[in-house]
């Protein structure tokens, strides 16, 4: 018998379950598109990330407070530095019509890029000299504001609210997540926004010059510069040393992209387990329903490895197909998913990649042609030491029926109908095939209980915070310290029932491993 023939009966048995087989290679094409998507998304939201840090001249170090000066001396002196710049940062009250918000202010030159951090002008033009201010995007976007617009800079005692013209819209690598610290990771555009404003301005509103270095390395230089200019800045009295991986925007979005990674290979492994199991269990059954045509095959000249190749084919035909889709499907749907995401959280489009990966396409083909393989190759090998003889004389029990475990233990149950009994001792009369199905379905109920499960747990998680944490309905900063009067007047408004005061202030812990900068916050001991 040729393998022409064993060709066209696995297109007929095919063609005769092809609902089963249909739902093997969806459950593979859906493995292999999650596999696709999210591993391409996540490629292209790192690599957009980097792509932005690269065109905006991202700093690799960040120091604040201290003999600036001499920092920024020492650091421009250092070998791997590639540029060193000093500016303004201050975080001042801002006002835009009603709306009153904490603001961060960032001086840049006028006419031209600072050597780190360049600002991305989206909308309308750069800063001009005077009282002018390009708006962070985030901030921009969600007060609705255009060129001409303006805002008021709170710049102390001394100077009182200051009118700023909004010259446009701005992004920056520093706010991709418009994060104020990194304990305030999540921050609302009503309650934090950034301006770049001149630097004489900056000096102005701030009350003070330069008090920022930013250190950018050159390509290819030692990461324990880093640390020795960290060492250098603490004891030239800087109050806050952080590196990019600690900066605040770009530490929460590591972390997110981090939880994608990880998302990106356990999902499309519960799916393709699931159609491998699927795989399996439906290959099994063609075995044991053909055990006598099998024998009949290998006692008229079919040998032991075509019938081997014959049943695992099965798998491999619904892999191969299963392979092809997913890989197409999931290149179209990773572009949708990075499109959403950075357009989510407003990153310019002009860092955007969308790029197709040979080692995703590779990988994708892979995963489902093995899943295909390896579910259908035990039962194919069982198929292939089948013995001719014993196979075609049937398949008689060795002994007589008996009760199923469930009958044992409850006796009434003898009393249903034999097509209940059937399926009760069908349980246990093959063992593989039971496990394997409560496997599969185990792994089903996996994959909606992990989507239910993440859903509740960011929803509790924010019930925690901002129910039984942050129990305030409002909270007013001060430019400074203030009086007890301040406090009574607040408590003296109509509506409050409870005003608290709290001191909070920046600090860096120091200990035996490095340095970690963080907010110190003073609460009364019957905090409410």
């Amino acid at each position: 018998m040729s393998a022409r023939t064993l060709r066209t009966k696995l297109r007929r048995d095919v063609r005769r379950q092809w609902p089963q087989f249909l739902a093997i290679v969806m459950t593979i094409t859906l493995g292999v598109a999650l596999f696709a998507a999210s591993f391409d998304a996540y490629r292209n939201l790192q690599e957009s990330y980097d792509n932005l840090h690269e065109q905006l001249r991202s700093a690799d170090l960040w120091v604040t407070g201290g003999d600036v000066a001499a920092i920024a001396a020492a650091a421009a002196d250092t070998e791997g530095v590639d540029a060193v710049e000093t500016r303004v940062q201050a975080d001042v009250p801002v006002r835009v019509g009603p709306d009153k918000l904490r603001g961060r202010i960032i001086g840049v030159p006028v006419g031209d890029q600072p050597p780190v951090n360049e600002v991305l002008v989206l909308a309308g033009a750069p800063v001009t000299a005077g009282n002018s201010a390009l708006v962070e995007s985030h901030m921009y976007d969600h007060f609705g504001l255009a060129p001409g617009d303006t805002v008021d800079v709170f710049g102390g005692q001394d100077v009182g609210w200051v009118e700023v013209e909004v010259t446009g819209s701005a992004a920056s690598s520093e706010y991709i997540w418009p994060a104020r610290s990194r304990q305030e990771i999540i921050t609302l555009p009503d309650d934090f926004g950034v301006l770049f404003v001149p630097s004489p301005l900056a000096r102005e509103l701030a009350g003070t010059d330069a008090n920022q270095v930013l250190v950018r390395l050159a390509a290819g230089a030692d990461a324990s510069v880093l640390d020795d200019l960290g060492q250098l800045a603490a004891t030239s009295g800087a109050t806050d040393v952080v590196t990019r991986a600690e900066q605040p925007s770009n530490a929460a979005l590591q972390e997110d992209l981090s939880g994608f990674q990880e998302m990106s290979a356990a999902f499309p492994l519960l799916f393709l387990t699931a159609a491998g199991m699927a795989a399996y269990v439906l290959v099994t059954r063609r075995v044991q329903s053909e055990r006598s045509l099998i024998g009949m095959l290998m006692a008229s000249g079919v040998g032991r490895a075509q019938i081997l190749r014959h049943y695992l084919a099965y798998g491999l035909a619904a892999g191969v197909i299963g392979a092809v889709l997913g890989v197409g499907l999931g290149m179209a749907a990773a572009r949708t998913m990075t499109r959403f995401y950075l357009g989510f959280i407003d990153l310019p489009m002009q860092a955007a990649v969308f790029d197709v990966r040979p080692v995703t396409v590779l990988g994708g083909l892979a995963f489902g042609i093995v899943a295909g393989a390896v579910s259908s190759a035990a039962p194919a090998l069982v198929a292939s030491r089948v013995e001719p003889a014993e196979a075609m004389a049937g398949v008689a029990p060795a002994a007589g029926g008996r009760l199923s475990l469930f009958e044992r233990l409850v006796p009434p149950l003898r009393r249903l109908p034999t097509r209940w009994l059937l399926v009760l001792r069908g349980i246990g009369r093959n063992r593989s095939r039971t496990a394997y199905t409560i496997v599969g379905v185990t792994l089903s109920l996996l994959l909606i209980l992990t989507s239910w499960s993440m859903l509740d747990t960011m929803n509790a998680l924010l019930d925690q915070q901002f129910d039984e944490v942050m129990r305030q309905d409002a909270r007013v900063d001060f430019a400074g310290p203030q009086t007890p009067d301040v406090l009574d007047e607040l408590r003296g408004v109509e509506g409050v029932v409870r005003a608290e005061p709290v001191v909070a202030a920046p600090v860096t812990i120091v200990g035996p491993d490095g340095r970690y900068a963080t907010a110190l916050t003073a609460l009364p001991r019957d905090t409410e």
